[in-house]
């Protein structure tokens, strides 16, 4: 492989950097493209290789992370591309929701770039191992 393709989706610019800086200190070979709103990522579908994996926000506007996985789930090009949830909202029902329309690990968002690396360095761990689950 050349690497692990992922596309990054989160409307904050601050979470997207942090995301993307703890990413690149995995150690692993990671291809990051961010997308600062879930239409933007869905529109670029279409023109791009598809990622490896896709790590979402909830909260956005205009789409949200409910809608970006559905979407992805929708489409037979898609379906089967791993989600994964980093939101703030830490509230059960989110999560269940998120689980049920196909994500297949949900994270909260940390408050420091530490946490940040701990929740990146344990999606590609299990990315790599092939146990993500939410």
């Amino acid at each position: 492989m050349d690497g692990i393709r992922i596309a990054l989706v989160d409307d904050d610019a601050d979470d997207r950097e942090f995301i993307v800086m703890a990413l690149n200190e995995s150690g692993d070979e990671i291809k990051v493209a961010p997308y600062s709103s879930g239409q933007t990522f869905v529109n670029s579908l279409s023109k791009e290789t598809l990622p490896d994996l896709v790590i979402t926000d909830l909260r956005m506007p205009l789409m949200n992370g409910f809608e970006v996985i559905r979407h992805l789930k929708e489409d037979r090009r898609t379906r089967d591309l791993p989600v994964v949830v980093l939101s703030t909202s830490g509230s059960e029902s989110d999560r269940r929701r998120a689980a049920e329309l196909g994500c297949i690990a949900y994270y909260e968002k940390p408050f420091t770039l530490d946490g940040y690396g701990s929740i990146t360095s344990d999606i590609i761990g299990r990315f790599n191992r092939g146990v993500l689950g939410c």
